[in-house]
């Protein structure tokens, strides 16, 4: 079953040329799942997009259904700490 919150990782041309790779890395890290995979505690399941719309902001996260642009791996690890936080509650 997905997570309660998805978190999706443009990997396509745009976003894979422009540092999608190390954000995905990041997450991966941070999440201790891999793409494709759900938190055992079932708060995060990470995927990765062929393509999210949004190139021109590259590279993008989509957050439940939000995107965010020119993502870093420290702004999306950012991100998935403000949840876990509870500085973001459920959408």
């Amino acid at each position: 079953a997905p997570g309660k919150h998805i978190l999706r990782v443009c990997t396509g041309l745009s976003c894979y040329l422009n540092g999608a790779v190390p954000v995905l890395e990041g997450l991966e890290k941070s999440l201790g799942i891999e793409a494709g995979g759900t938190t055992p505690d079932g708060i995060f399941t990470l995927e990765e997009a062929p393509c999210l719309f949004v190139c021109p902001a590259a590279p993008a996260v989509e957050y439940d259904g939000v995107c965010s642009g020119r993502m870093t791996p420290d702004r999306a690890v950012a991100l998935v700490q403000a949840v876990t936080d509870g500085k973001r509650g459920p959408s």
